[in-house]
């Protein structure tokens, strides 16, 4: 299992992290964003609300202020629903807006 701190605790063997990343390669660049999507959609409502998106920025390692995550997540709430949908979310992905 890799466990070296400078490597993160993953709990995957050598093997099956090479196979998870494979498998990542193979994807499209929709289901690579559908697959981060639903990790940070924590309630599964189909929505990325105010502090699952938080987290997503806080994993991005932005570093941003409380009021700069709220006008990035203003922006892509392009519907002003209160709520990042999949196909806000995408559309910036395939920018490459979020990296």
């Amino acid at each position: 299992m890799l466990s070296d701190p400078e490597i993160g605790s993953t709990g995957f063997s050598a093997e099956e992290w090479n196979k998870r990343a494979e498998e990542w390669n193979n994807m499209s660049e929709a289901e690579r964003s559908r697959r981060v999507y639903d990790h940070y959609d924590k309630n599964s409502d189909g929505s990325l609300d105010p502090n699952e998106f938080r987290l997503l920025l806080v994993d991005l390692e932005l570093n941003l202020t409380g009021i700069e995550s709220e006008k990035v997540f203003s922006r892509l709430d392009r519907d002003r629903n209160g709520k990042i949908s999949f196909e806000e979310f995408y559309a910036v992905s395939r920018l490459g807006g979020l990296q």
